[in-house]
C-alpha cells in the first residue's frame, strides 16, 4: 500500500494506509494440506519456515500504517512482532485457536480495544492527524451458508465500537477489514452498505449455486455507520482466495470498508502484481511459490476529508439527531409489524409476553424462575416456527425494536 500523491499542505493530516491479510495459520495449513484441500501445493509450500520470511517481507514492503492479520496463533504473533520493526501490536485474547492481530506504527497509539470471538476492535489515536479512528479486524464465520452468523458477528462488533465511541473512546471515523468469508454480493456487503440486510439477498461462494439468506439475517439490528467498500464489483475477475487455482472456486473474500463521512479512499492495493502473477496464482494455486498464504493481502490508502482535528470532535456515530426515530415512532413501527405478523390479538399478546424479559432478581435466580425463562424461550421459538417466512422476519424485527 503506497501513499497517493497530494498537494503540499503543511496543515493536512497524513494519509492512513491499511493492509489486511489472512496469513494462513500453520495448524490449518498442515490440516488442509493433509486433507487434500491444497491439491497443487507441495510440502515445501506449506512449511512455516518457508512462508514466514515471505510474509514478513511483504508486510514490511507495504509500509502500511496499520496491519490487520487473521489466523495468527500465539507463537506466530510472538515471532512476527519483533520482525515487524517499527510496529507495536496486539493479539486477540480469549481464543485458543488462531485469531486476529493488529499492528500499528509509532505515530498511532492504542486508546481502547475489545476482543470478541471473530473480531478485534481497537481505537487508535493518530498524533499527527490529531484524530482517532476505530479499526475492526475481522475473521468472520467460515461456512459458506453461515450468512446469519457473519452478520451477527459484524453487528456485535460495530455496536461495541459505537458504544465505546460515545463513552471512553470517541473516534472520528471507522475502518473495518479482514477475511469476511463472503463475497461483494453477499449478506455481509449488504449489511455494511445498507445498514441492514434487504429481503432477497443471496449468498454464493464455494457453492454450485446461490442460496437465500435466512430471514433472521434481515432482522439483525441495523448499524449507524455510513460505510463504503474499497473493493466493489468493478472487476468480476478479482479474487483473494484461490486454493485450487483456476480448477476450483476462487473469489474475493477479503475486504476493506470505511466510514465515508471523514475518510475517503484515494488508492487501493492491487490484489495481483501483474498478469504474470495472476497466471501463476491460477496455475499453482495458493499457498505456493506465488503466495505464502491461501489468501492475498488487500489494503487501501485513506485520506481525512476536511479538518481531521475538527472531525475528531464529532464521533463517527454521533448521538441521534432529529431525523432519528423517537421511542414513540419505534413503538408504533413495532405495533404495526406485530399486527401484520400475527392474525389474532391473543397471539400478539402472547408474543409480547414471551419476549418481555422477567424482572431482575438479586443473586442466583431460583429454579422456578429459570424454568419460566426456558418455557418463555421455547414458546417464542414455537411461534417463530409456525409463522410464515415473511411473518417470522417481521417478528424478529419487532423484537429488535423492543430492545431499542
Amino acid at each position: 500500500v503506497q501513499a497517493a500523491p497530494r498537494a503540499a499542505d503543511a496543515q493536512a493530516a497524513p494519509d492512513l494506509t491499511i493492509l489486511s491479510w489472512n496469513i494462513l495459520a500453520q495448524r490449518w495449513a498442515d490440516k488442509c494440506f493433509a486433507d487434500g484441500e491444497y491439491p497443487l501445493a507441495t510440502a515445501h509450500d506449506i512449511l512455516w519456515s518457508n512462508r514466514c520470511p515471505r510474509i514478513v517481507a511483504e508486510l514490511l514492503a507495504s509500509t502500511a500504517d496499520v496491519i490487520l492479520l487473521q489466523e495468527v496463533d500465539a507463537a506466530a504473533f510472538n515471532e512476527l512482532l519483533p520482525k515487524l520493526t517499527g510496529y507495536d501490536g496486539l493479539h486477540q485474547k480469549g481464543n485458543t485457536h488462531p485469531c486476529n492481530a493488529t499492528f500499528w506504527k509509532p505515530r498511532l497509539s492504542l486508546v481502547w480495544a475489545q476482543h470478541r470471538s471473530r473480531t478485534l476492535s481497537t481505537v487508535l489515536h493518530d498524533g499527527q492527524a490529531k484524530a482517532s479512528v476505530a479499526i475492526v479486524n475481522c475473521h468472520l464465520e467460515g461456512c459458506p451458508s453461515a450468512s446469519l452468523k457473519r452478520v451477527q458477528q459484524l453487528q456485535s462488533a460495530l455496536e461495541g465500537v459505537r458504544h465505546a465511541g460515545s463513552l471512553q473512546a470517541p473516534h472520528a471515523s471507522l475502518v473495518l477489514a479482514g477475511d469476511f468469508n463472503s463475497t461483494a454480493e453477499g449478506a455481509v456487503a449488504a449489511y455494511l452498505s445498507f445498514g441492514s440486510v434487504p429481503q432477497g439477498t443471496r449468498e454464493a461462494w464455494g457453492l454450485a449455486g446461490s442460496t437465500a439468506v435466512p430471514d433472521e439475517a434481515c432482522a439483525v439490528a441495523a448499524h449507524a455507520y455510513q460505510l463504503q467498500s474499497v473493493y466493489g464489483l468493478d472487476d468480476p475477475r478479482a479474487f483473494s482466495f484461490a486454493p485450487s487455482g483456476r480448477s476450483g472456486w476462487h473469489g474475493l473474500l477479503d475486504h476493506v470498508w470505511y466510514d465515508g463521512r471523514h475518510l475517503r479512499c484515494v488508492s487501493r492495493r492491487q490484489l495481483v502484481a501483474s498478469e504474470a502473477h495472476l497466471d501463476a496464482l491460477l496455475t499453482m494455486g495458493m499457498p505456493s511459490a506465488a503466495s505464502p498464504s491461501d489468501h492475498l493481502p488487500c489494503g487501501a490508502t485513506l485520506r481525512w476529508s476536511g479538518d481531521a482535528a475538527t472531525a475528531a470532535c464529532a464521533p463517527a456515530c454521533a448521538a441521534p439527531t432529529d431525523s432519528s426515530p423517537t421511542p414513540e415512532q419505534l413503538l408504533a413501527e413495532a405495533a404495526e409489524l406485530l399486527a401484520n405478523a400475527l392474525p389474532s390479538e391473543a397471539l400478539r399478546a402472547e408474543w409480547v409476553s414471551v419476549t418481555t424479559p422477567p424482572p431482575p432478581c438479586k443473586g442466583k435466580p431460583p429454579a422456578e424462575a429459570l424454568a419460566a425463562i426456558a418455557a418463555q424461550r421455547a414458546r417464542k421459538e414455537d411461534l417463530l416456527a409456525q409463522a410464515s417466512p415473511e411473518a417470522r422476519a417481521m417478528l424478529l424485527r419487532v423484537q429488535s425494536l423492543q430492545k431499542e
